[in-house]
């Protein structure tokens, strides 16, 4: 009964021990550290390589671990950490370094030494030095530990199940992008290239993953006892994923039997000591061999599957059949299911070997006794099943058994695909999450990527073509969005919408917007207030003419003062005009005075336009109640708030908002995400170089905007709907507002209120203007008022002390022209007395003897009198001294000398010898600053008992004295000329002594004679 139901008694997959997985591939030890150091201090910078140091040499700890894995259940979740990680980091480093790194370390003794054994026959070895193969190994080993994983896992639990699948899904994954990171490299062809990683092998094992995967999606429907027809589908799409695996697998098979897939050196060539070179000759080619027995069972396995589950497919099929008693088709596919079946078990019998080939024993015995017995007990139960529908059938029913052709086959359904590992998955990818919630930690995407600054040139010229084509995409958003602004805001001006809702408020009193203006004129004080202004800027202008004018007067007393002392003193009062420092005052005085007037000129103009606007400014004086009184209106109860068109509008309108707003939120939202967008790690990951296009990654990226750009557009549709309702009841308003008979009484009065607001404003902003201008003028003419004040103050202090230096220079002008002329006056009387010349004894004529010198005359203490100059070329001349009896001396007392501030008077001379020799009449000689001539006989002595000069010039010269005496105490000091004629010594005077010294007198010849008073008068 459970047979003809469709449920075996015991399913091939009820257990995970029949499910294959894949073996590692093993490698030699490489000193990554040193090649990618090398390189990263080469392409980027030292400083960047000693950065990413610690994650060199994170990764080449990876490896190291990684080389020593070992699966088995107690290691295997460590094991799919570590390979999740170590992929991760060289995918990274693949991606973001791709062929550069392989250019740039070649023929160094950094490169990379990179060696990997076949999977499925170690001796079989590839040793390349590009980084991609490293990459393509690493993947392989990480869908092999996640495949290893799965025959850990309790099938027969429904959680056991389906993380039994995910971990198929995600080796799928593993295996695909493997075989992205060959397909298309350069290497791809070497023929030292291992099997197990050739572009077919990797594609085989992708697909073997994925129809294990599909089973665990077959055992569940089995379980839950699901239509025979469901089941069918999930059996077909199974053996259409063995086929494919098969189909790659073969390919794979027949490049080995070829001699193709690595290059194997036997062990016994090896260590033969006769064979060793040539096995070294023999190196670079490959040796041919027969196809490993993994491999061959990894074939019939995906052979024997196809057609078992191709047979399973029928026999669900057929349980349909039967449910719907249609036994002659019952019978027919459980006859195909039986022969599928055999062949089946015929596949496992010839182990995947070719054809006439060889190594199908060994590729039999490779097959794990698990799936033979389940093969075998699938076959028993699926033979069983058609012997009792046969018998059944031809006891029973007696339908005709129609040919298998003639039946439609079952369709396939593969509802699993592959899927990148979390450890592949890039930051902020959520493809991880299934195997997360599953209990796989081991692969968190969160550890994230050390590498992930190191953005390669290419990456960052396709970011900056995806920011360019996001940029047009947010302004397409944004252009629509303007045009639907505009298009509204023309429609709601053609129909004067929202203003026109101010009539409903306003059918019964002010307008809002009148009201406030009128709330702010009387707040302002009202008309009152412009009165009160219009005579303040009167007031101020008055006091601005009046104190201009006080200015005016200022300069005017200052210039009259200048221009009379130019009178009267002419050429003597050195003084600048005080019209040439007055100019620029006077200039901005006239600048201010016409400023003034014009003032005058726009304040007449402002009190006549006020009076004017009398009438229309006492509508301001009531109050907002009286004013809404005074509002027209209609028929009581026939207001236009009340009709229902009017309700209409105002819910449109809020429609029409909320449609704006909308629009707006979704532009804003579109930019904010823009601002956070960056695609760099996704082009970095799933680029080229990770095996993605970088179209897709485009797309993908540019599809989270879609949903805000259809909210946009779903905003533009509804808002063109409101307008046209809008229309509709904004046709109805108006046809309301123009049947009301008090609605252009209102207009009318609004209009007064308005033109009174109006006026107001006016009045008021020129009024405001005038006081500015008012306080301008009037901090400008008291700076000006300062400095004409200050002008004035230093010019008055000027012209007094100009006035005192002409006053004392009058004085002594009048003071020398009196000395002058009592000099002249002495000299006059000087001139007048003439001595009779000395008696010589007749007959005597004696030999003239030399001329005496005159006696020396002592000259003030410190005066030392210059040289006589020689003038003309003549010889300088000495006045012979004359004789004692002859010589004049004009002199003064002790008390004379001390009033002139001469210095004391030195000792008188000794008196000469009492009767001197005789002496020729001597020329005039010049003693005590008077030139006389020698008087008396020679007998005659020139002085008496007492020292004291005698002759018959004493009378004249004591008038002299006196003359003398007079000038000098009247004449101020002056400097003396140094001149060959006229010479002044200057004498040690006292600080006390005001007069000047006496001037000198001419001398023959020419020089001037030095001043030497005489000596005192002695007593007896």
């Amino acid at each position: 009964r459970a047979s003809r139901r469709g449920r075996p008694g015991r399913p091939f997959s009820a257990m995970a021990t029949d499910l294959l997985s894949l073996p590692l591939k093993g490698t030699s030890s490489v000193d990554l550290e040193q090649g990618l150091l090398l390189f990263i201090s080469t392409s980027y910078s030292h400083e960047k390589a000693e950065e990413l140091r610690g994650a060199v040499c994170e990764v080449h700890a990876l490896r190291e671990r990684v080389r020593a894995l070992k699966l088995s259940e107690a290691t295997v979740e460590e094991a799919v950490g570590s390979l999740g990680r170590y992929a991760k980091l060289i995918t990274s480093m693949s991606s973001r370094f791709g062929t550069a790194i392989d250019d740039v370390l070649s023929g160094t003794d950094a490169q990379l030494e990179l060696t990997w054994s076949d999977a499925h026959r170690p001796e079989a070895k590839c040793t390349l030095h590009q980084l991609g193969f490293e990459r393509a190994c690493a993947l392989y080993n990480l869908g092999a530990a996640l495949s290893y994983r799965v025959t850990t896992r309790n099938t027969a639990d429904a959680d056991g199940l389906r993380a039994a699948c995910q971990d198929l899904q995600q080796a799928a994954g593993a295996l695909e992008a493997a075989g992205g990171a060959v397909a298309g490299a350069p290497w791809s062809s070497d023929r030292r290239l291992t099997a197990d990683v050739s572009a077919a092998a990797l594609e085989g094992k992708r697909a073997l993953m994925l129809a294990q995967a599909q089973r665990c999606f077959y055992d569940r429907a089995k379980r839950d006892q699901m239509k025979g027809g469901v089941v069918a589908k999930l059996a077909a799409a199974i053996a259409a994923f063995y086929d494919e695996a098969a189909a790659k697998l073969r390919s794979v098979r027949d490049v080995c039997a070829a001699g193709g897939g690595g290059e194997v050196i036997p062990p016994d060539k090896e260590r033969g000591g006769g064979m060793l070179a040539k096995t070294k000759e023999r190196a670079g080619r490959a040796v041919p061999a027969a196809p490993p027995a993994p491999l061959l069972a990894l074939v019939c396995v995906a052979e024997a599957g196809a057609r078992m589950f191709d047979a399973w497919a029928q026999w669900h099929s057929a349980a349909e059949h039967e449910e719907r008693h249609e036994y002659g088709p019952q019978v027919a596919r459980l006859q195909r299911a039986v022969e599928l079946a055999a062949e089946a078990m015929a596949r496992l019998a010839a182990g995947g070997a070719a054809a006439g080939g060889s190594g199908g024993a060994a590729g039999a015995a490779a097959v794990p006794a698990e799936v033979s017995r389940a093969c075998a007990e699938a076959e028993a139960t699926i033979q069983a099943s058609e012997a009792t529908a046969r018998k059944h059938n031809t006891h029973v029913y007696h339908e005709r058994v129609p040919p298998i052709s003639t039946l439609p086959a079952p369709l396939p359904k593969p509802i699993v695909k592959a899927t990148p590992p979390a450890a592949l998955a890039p930051p902020g990818d959520v493809s991880g999450d299934a195997s997360r919630a599953s209990g796989d930690v081991s692969g968190d995407a969160s550890q994230g990527d050390p590498f992930v600054r190191l953005v390669p040139l290419t990456v960052l010229t396709d970011a900056s073509v995806y920011t360019a084509s996001l940029d047009d995409v947010l302004r397409r958003m944004s252009d629509r969005l303007q045009d639907i602004e505009q298009t509204t805001a023309g429609e709601m001006a053609s129909m004067d919408l929202p203003d026109a809702l101010d009539a409903v408020k306003t059918d019964s009193r002010i307008p809002p917007s009148l009201a406030e203006a009128i709330a702010r004129a009387q707040t302002a004080g009202g008309t009152a207030s412009l009165s009160d202004m219009l005579s303040s800027v009167a007031q101020k202008t008055a006091d601005l003419d009046s104190l201009a004018m006080s200015i005016e007067a200022l300069l005017e007393v200052e210039e009259g003062a200048d221009q009379q002392l130019h009178t009267q003193h002419r050429e003597r009062w050195a003084c600048v005009r005080s019209a040439a420092l007055t100019a620029d005052a006077r200039r901005e005085l006239a600048e201010i005075r016409t400023d003034i007037s014009q003032a005058d000129a726009a304040n007449a103009a402002l009190r006549s336009h006020h009076a004017s606007c009398l009438e229309q400014l006492q509508l301001l004086n009531f109050s907002m109640a009286e004013l809404n009184t005074m509002v027209p209106r209609g028929e009581e109860g026939a207001t236009l708030a009340d009709l229902e068109c009017v309700a209409d509008i105002r819910t449109l309108l809020e429609s029409l908002r909320s449609c704006a707003a909308a629009r707006a939120a979704a532009l804003a939202d579109a930019r904010a995400l823009a601002s956070r967008d960056d695609v760099t790690s996704e082009l970095v990951y799933r680029g080229d170089a990770a095996g993605g296009s970088t179209e897709a990654v485009f797309s993908k990226a540019l599809a989270r905007y879609e949903p805000f750009a259809s909210r946009i557009r779903e905003s533009a549709d509804l808002e063109a709907e409101l307008l046209s309702a809008l229309r509709t009841a904004n046709d109805d308003f108006t046809a309301a507002r123009t049947s009301d008979p008090s609605q252009p009484q209102r207009e009318a009065f609004f209009h007064r209120i308005g033109l009174a607001v109006k006026a107001f404003d006016d009045i008021e902003a020129q009024l405001l203007h005038g006081l500015d201008y008012c306080a301008a003028a009037a901090d400008r003419l008291e700076a000006l008022q300062s400095t004409v004040t200050s002008l004035g103050a230093a010019r008055a202090y000027e012209r007094t002390e100009l006035l005192e230096a002409l006053h004392e220079e009058t004085a002594n002008e009048e003071a020398r022209a009196a000395a002058a002329e009592a000099l002249a006056e002495a000299r006059a009387q000087q001139q007048q007395y003439s001595p009779p010349p000395p008696a010589v004894a007749r007959g005597f004529a004696p030999a003239a003897p030399p001329a005496p010198a005159p006696p020396a005359v002592p000259l003030a203490a410190g005066y030392a009198p210059p040289p006589v100059t020689q003038l003309g070329g003549a010889p300088s001349w000495e006045p012979p001294a004359p004789a004692a009896a002859e010589r004049l001396r004009v002199g003064w007392a002790d008390d004379d000398l001390s009033r002139v501030g001469k210095a004391p008077a030195p000792p008188p001379h000794p008196p000469p010898p009492a009767v001197p020799p005789p002496a020729p009449p001597p020329p005039a000689a010049w003693a005590g600053g008077v030139t006389t001539a020698a008087c008396g006989s020679a007998s005659a002595p020139p002085w008496g008992p007492d020292g004291a000069a005698v002759g018959r010039g004493d009378s004249d010269d004591a008038q002299l004295q006196a003359a003398l005496r007079a000038s000098l105490r009247d004449l101020p000091p002056q400097p003396a000329a140094h001149t060959p004629h006229s010479y002044a010594p200057p004498f040690a005077a006292p600080p006390q002594l005001s007069a000047p010294p006496v001037p000198p007198m001419p001398i023959p010849g020419g020089a001037v004679a030095p001043y030497a008073p005489a000596p005192p008068r002695h007593s007896p």
